[in-house]
């Protein structure tokens, strides 16, 4: 029997495309514990454990990394974090789902390149992101990443 994992970190730096992400993942109904951070620095820090991510408890390690891939915030791109988490050996098995809301062929491409799982259209239409985040929490968080 697999074992579900529940914590899923999430890089997104607007707060209203958080916040609909939020109500389509609680309108999932799937046991899943959102973890929210704002920028790429924040979420190498709390990946690795370090700083005030550094309570595994309250912080565990994420069967799922979801993040916007035009951030606006810090030193790293959307895909130089990808590229930056898979150069470290023990997050290979991390499933990264890429949010964007353009679906330019060359950056899904690039995306993938970069060692992200999934690519997805984001969208403000509350039952498309519903069915898109119950079909993507169901899919990449049934077992347990463990460190």
């Amino acid at each position: 029997m697999l074992q579900s994992c529940t914590s899923v970190l999430v890089l997104e730096d607007n707060v209203d495309d958080y916040l609909l992400l939020s109500i389509a993942v609680k309108k999932t109904a799937l046991p899943v514990i959102l973890h929210w951070v704002h920028s790429p620095s924040e979420a190498l820090a709390y990946l690795h454990g370090e700083g005030p991510f550094s309570d595994r408890e309250r912080y565990p390690f994420p069967c799922l990394f979801l993040t916007d891939l035009n951030i606006r915030i810090g030193t790293y791109s959307g895909l130089e974090l990808i590229q930056k988490i898979r150069q470290t050996s023990r997050y290979k098995d991390l499933y990264i789902a890429v949010l964007s809301g353009s679906l330019d062929e060359h950056q899904i491409i690039l995306v993938y390149e970069a060692g992200g799982t999934v690519f997805l259209n984001k969208t403000s239409a509350m039952n498309e992101l519903i069915s898109m985040m119950h079909g993507l929490l169901a899919q990449f968080c049934h077992t347990k990443a463990t460190l």
